[in-house]
């Protein structure tokens, strides 16, 4: 992944949250970064696809509306890419709730640093780009399957049947 330029978006917070994290970034030894900061969530869904975003981070306290609702909108507009959110409350339900949001991580702004937050945003987006080779080959091996003319099904280990392909579906009638 390194060599070339991530593009990160930094959306909310205040100038100095947003000195402060570009100032991490560009501090970072191993990877590139090219740092854009806006205020709120409507100038950064006017900016994410266009600009082809590497990663988000978003800020726990936005003045245009809730921190779940804009990333359940950042999710939907850019899926692939990956969103971290930063504040300042150190509350565990907090993390767990952008967490179970979507939120690919819950970071303290207090602790973004030169060395946690490239690596933090470095995991993310391999992750993200994990999660998307697996998808294709997932993809490609029910593909696969569904081309067989033999009923195929996998079941675990309690025998709950957990795929069929298309032939197996028309002569046991089930659905997936």
């Amino acid at each position: 992944m390194s060599g070339g330029r991530l593009r990160v978006l930094h959306i909310g917070g205040g100038a100095l949250d947003a000195q402060m994290v570009r100032k991490a970034l560009t501090e970072s030894k191993r990877d590139r970064y090219d740092v854009e900061w806006v205020g709120n969530l409507s100038d950064a869904l006017e900016r994410l696809i266009p600009n082809r975003i590497t990663a988000v981070l978003l800020d726990l306290t936005l003045p245009d509306c809730p921190v779940v609702h804009a990333l359940e909108q950042l999710l939907r507009a850019a899926p692939t890419v990956p969103v971290l959110v930063v504040g300042t409350d150190e509350s565990v339900k907090t993390a767990r709730q952008v967490i179970r949001a979507g939120a690919r991580d819950y970071l303290l702004t207090n602790r973004l640093d030169s060395y946690w937050l490239p690596r933090t945003l470095r995991h993310a987006v391999e992750e993200k780009l994990s999660e998307a080779a697996l998808t294709v080959e997932t993809e490609q091996i029910e593909a696969t399957l569904n081309s067989i003319g033999d009923a195929l099904l996998r079941t675990d280990t309690s025998s709950r049947v957990t795929y069929l392909n298309t032939v197996a579906e028309v002569m046991t009638g089930w659905s997936p």
